[in-house]
C-alpha cells in the first residue's frame, strides 16, 4: 500500500519522532554521553520502522519535502544574525585552514576509494562513487556524478553513489559527537561549562514577577507581549533574508553558472542585516529570538532528513562496497581526530569543529551543524564553530570537491 503524507502530516510525524528521540535519550544514557543529536535518535528509529514496512511490502511512505528545505534554510539564516564582523574577522584564519584540511580529506577519500576498489576487482572510477562524491558531496553530488561515471562504462555507479550517500548521512550523524567527546576527554580539553562561563540562573530567577498590592503582574504581561512582537520581527527578518538568498543564488547561477547554495546566500544576507543594525543603530535585530527559531528549525529539519532515509538502499551494496565505506569512515574519523584537531588548535572549538567535519565529511553540512549543537548541549557553546562550518562546508568544500572529483575522473579513466 502506498501512502503519500501531506506537509502537515509529515511535520507532525517529524515532531513526534523528535520527542520519541528525547525520551529514548533519557532512558538510554549512551546517547547523551556520546552527544548523539536527539532528532537523529528518533529519526533513525523511524527510518528503521520504515525499512521494515518496505521489506515486508506492508507500506510505502512518501513524505513531503517542502518544509524540510524551509527549515534547513531558516536554520542557516538564523546563524547569520548571530555573526558580527568582529566574529567574522576572528574566524577568518580558521576558515582558510579548515578549507585546506578538507581539501586534503577529499583527496584522500578519492585516492582510497579508487585503489581500494581495484583491490576488489572493481574499476577505480567505480571507487570514486565510494569516495568524496557521496561522502563529502552527499546525495546532490551522487545524483550528479553517479550517472556520469555510469555513462563511462560502469553499470550501477549511480545506484552505488546514492546508496553510499545514505550510508554516509547515517554515519556522519552517529560518529561526529562521539569523536568530539573522545577528544575532549582524552586531551582534557577545557570547555565553557568546565570554566563556568555560563550563568546558571534557574527558570525561577529568569521569571521574576513583581506584583503590586492588587496582585497584578503587568511586568510579565509586558514581557510576553514584547517577546511575541520580537519573535514576529525575527521571523520577518529571516524570511526577508531567505527571499534575498534565493534571488542571489538564482542570479549568480544565471550569470556565471556557479551554484551557490540558497542557505549560504541567505546566511550572508543575514550577516549584512545584522551588522547594518549594529553599526547604524537605525533598527534592531533580535538575536535571541532568531536563535530560538533557528534551533527549532534545525531539530525539525534533521528529524525530517533522518525520517526520509531509504535504508534499504544500503542492502543493495555489495560486500566489497560496504567494506570500502567502513574503511573510508575509519580513515575520515582518524584524519579528523589527529590532523584537524591538531591544526585547528587542540581546544574546545577545535573539538566542536572536528564533530562538524565528521558530519559533512561523511554526510552533509546540516549533519555537521547538528553535531555541533549536540556537543554544545553537553559542554557549552562553540560560536566560532557555528559560524565557520556553514561557510567551509557549504561553499568552499563544494568548490574543492567538484574540482578534485573532476581531477580524479580524468586521472582514473
Amino acid at each position: 500500500m502506498k501512502v503519500s503524507l501531506n506537509l502537515f502530516a509529515t511535520v507532525a510525524i517529524a515532531l513526534f519522532t523528535f520527542y520519541v528521540g528525547a525520551w529514548v535519550k533519557k532512558k538510554v544514557p549512551f546517547f547523551t554521553k556520546y552527544c548523539i543529536p536527539t532528532p537523529v535518535v528518533g529519526g533513525i528509529l523511524f527510518a528503521l520502522l520504515n525499512l521494515g514496512f518496505h521489506e515486508t511490502g506492508l507500506l510505502q511512505l512518501k513524505m513531503d519535502g517542502i518544509f524540510q528545505n524551509l527549515c534547513m534554510v531558516a536554520f542557516f539564516t538564523s546563524i547569520g544574525y548571530s555573526a558580527s564582523f568582529k566574529v567574522i574577522a576572528s574566524a577568518g584564519k580558521p576558515i582558510f585552514i579548515l578549507t585546506a584540511i578538507t581539501a586534503a580529506l577529499i583527496f584522500l577519500q578519492n585516492l582510497a576509494g579508487g585503489y581500494l576498489a581495484s583491490l576488489f576487482g572493481l574499476s577505480k572510477l567505480m571507487g570514486l562513487t565510494l569516495g568524496s562524491i557521496p561522502l563529502v558531496g552527499g546525495h546532490g553530488n551522487a545524483g550528479a556524478f553517479g550517472p556520469q561515471i555510469e555513462a563511462m562504462g560502469n553499470p550501477g555507479a549511480a545506484t552505488s553513489a546514492l546508496a553510499a550517500a545514505t550510508f554516509g548521512l547515517v554515519l556522519g550523524s552517529l560518529m561526529g559527537g562521539p569523536t568530539a567527546d573522545w577528544l575532549i576527554r582524552h586531551f582534557k580539553v577545557e570547555t565553557p561549562f568546565s570554566r563556568k562561563e555560563l550563568s546558571y540562573t534557574s527558570e525561577k530567577d529568569d521569571l521574576i514577577i513583581d506584583e503590586d498590592e492588587t496582585g497584578n503582574n503587568d511586568q510579565l504581561k509586558g514581557s510576553e507581549k514584547e517577546f511575541v512582537s520580537n519573535s514576529l520581527l525575527a521571523v520577518f527578518h529571516l524570511f526577508i533574508s531567505m527571499a534575498c538568498g534565493v534571488w542571489i543564488s538564482q542570479t549568480v547561477k544565471a550569470a556565471t553558472d556557479l551554484v551557490i547554495p540558497v542557505f549560504l546566500c541567505s546566511m550572508c544576507v543575514a550577516v549584512v542585516i545584522r551588522n547594518l543594525s549594529e553599526f547604524t543603530g537605525k533598527f534592531q535585530v533580535h538575536e535571541r529570538e532568531c536563535n530560538m527559531i533557528g534551533s527549532m528549525a534545525l531539530n525539525i529539519f534533521l528529524a525530517l532528513a533522518m525520517m526520509s532515509l531509504q535504508l534499504w538502499q544500503l542492502a543493495d551494496l555489495a560486500i566489497p562496497m560496504t567494506i570500502i565505506l567502513l574503511l573510508q569512515t575509519a580513515m575520515t574519523v582518524l584524519f579528523v581526530a589527529f590532523v584537524t584537531f591538531s591544526l585547528m588548535g587542540k581546544d574546545y572549538e577545535a573539538a566542536a569543529i572536528c564533530a562538524a567535519q565528521v558530519g559533512y565529511g561523511l554526510g552533509a553540512t546540516p549533519n555537521a551543524m547538528a553535531n555541533i549543537a549536540a556537543v554544545s548541549e553537553k559542554y557549552g557553546p562553540a560560536p566560532k564553530a557555528f559560524f565557520v562550518i556553514p561557510i567551509v562546508g557549504g561553499l568552499f568544500t563544494s568548490l574543492c570537491n567538484a574540482a578534485l572529483i573532476t581531477f580524479f575522473i580524468n586521472f582514473f579513466k
